[in-house]
């Protein structure tokens, strides 16, 4: 949610209150396995989800779509897993992850409770976008 212009941000980061995650979200954190233990290309499964979440899910017609982001996002995400020829269980498995990880971010249960026009209008704050509520006073 970043830092700059964040009220939230203001009002606890002089109690050392918040950490951030950022280095868990970095590629070689990542593991991508089915379930036999098959390991799938990690630079590869990053660039499916980095290009779903940045061009496919808020790509340039969501502010002119009648509807949900869940709708919105579905079928533009199918046919980029199509596009890219992905495993189909890999498929199914993202199809269900990359929703997730939105989900989380936007603090929603589902992109179909998100309204297309107001996503597409939401500005984020400049800085650090994982901070997250520390665990007592250690992190």
């Amino acid at each position: 949610h970043g830092e700059e212009d964040n009220r939230v941000y203001e009002l606890v980061s002089p109690y050392n209150f918040l950490g951030s995650y950022q280095d868990l979200q970095d590629g070689d954190q990542w593991v991508f396995v089915n379930s036999s233990g098959a390991r799938f290309n990690t630079s590869k499964v990053m660039n499916i989800i980095e290009n779903a979440m940045a061009h496919e899910m808020f790509g340039d017609d969501l502010s002119h779509f009648n509807g949900s982001v869940g709708e919105f996002f579905d079928s533009r995400l199918n046919n980029l897993l199509l596009s890219q020829n992905v495993d189909p269980d890999l498929s199914d498995a993202l199809k269900y992850r990359i929703p997730q990880l939105e989900c989380a971010s936007s603090a929603t249960d589902s992109l179909y409770d998100l309204g297309a026009w107001g996503s597409s209008d939401y500005k984020g704050c400049a800085g650090d976008q994982t901070l997250k509520w520390k665990n007592g006073t250690e992190g």
